[in-house]
């Protein structure tokens, strides 16, 4: 933003791995104005970006640049390059992250249970969690750690009390209200709010599964 804001118009995530390959070609305006086509191309073909072109990207990034003083953009280069390295790293941390927590999910999801005939198997309960819309990985294992009792339970109701989304009903005399219920597991209602948000009809603007 502060010398280079066109650039911030092709994403809204600065901090994916594609937008910092890119940013370390072309930092600068002037460095966008001398870039080739194909160079762009190459880096969104690297990280499989096709929400836009190359064509797209440069022109974006070929807006009037804003006028800064001597040396804020070199400055400001300086201080973006020593974050793309850490950022880089947080990135490849989290994919491992991801990745770790993937494995133990199909692990659970490989389980079976056989009832004493040995003829029918038994659904895991990380393999019903996964075939809902709008749980991925993190609410997942979020409703797995947190919820585990009332899930291998089939209690509804505990679930609900537990999450926060059962309401508090109060009744004195002639009044009755309803309010939202406080005392939860924090972790899960969150989980379980991001779970309801994404779990709908597809529309613009809508985030991908948790």
């Amino acid at each position: 933003w502060r010398y280079y804001p066109q650039a911030a118009e092709l994403t809204d995530d600065v901090a994916d791995d594609w937008f910092l390959s890119l940013w370390q070609k072309v930092p600068t305006p002037a460095a966008a104005a001398k870039a080739s086509e194909k160079t762009i191309a190459r880096i969104l073909k690297e990280h499989r970006i096709r929400r836009v072109d190359a064509a797209t990207v440069l022109q974006t990034l070929r807006k009037t640049a804003l006028f800064v003083a001597p040396g804020t953009t070199e400055a400001a280069c300086v201080h973006i390059r020593s974050l793309v390295a850490r950022v880089r790293l947080v990135n490849q941390q989290i994919k491992q992250a991801d990745a770790a927590l993937d494995g133990l999910c199909d692990s659970l999801a490989a389980q079976g249970e056989e009832n004493s005939s040995g003829q029918s198997y038994e659904q895991r309960d990380v393999a019903i969690l996964r075939s809902w819309p709008g749980i991925g990985r993190i609410v997942l294992a979020t409703l797995l750690t947190e919820a585990a009792q009332p899930l291998r339970a089939r209690d509804y109701h505990a679930l609900r009390a537990l999450a926060g989304a059962a309401p508090i009903t109060r009744q004195s005399g002639k009044q009755r209200f309803v309010i939202r219920r406080f005392a939860c597991n924090k972790r899960l209602q969150t989980a379980v709010h991001h779970w309801s948000r994404v779990a709908g009809p597809a529309r613009p603007g809508r985030s991908a599964p948790l």
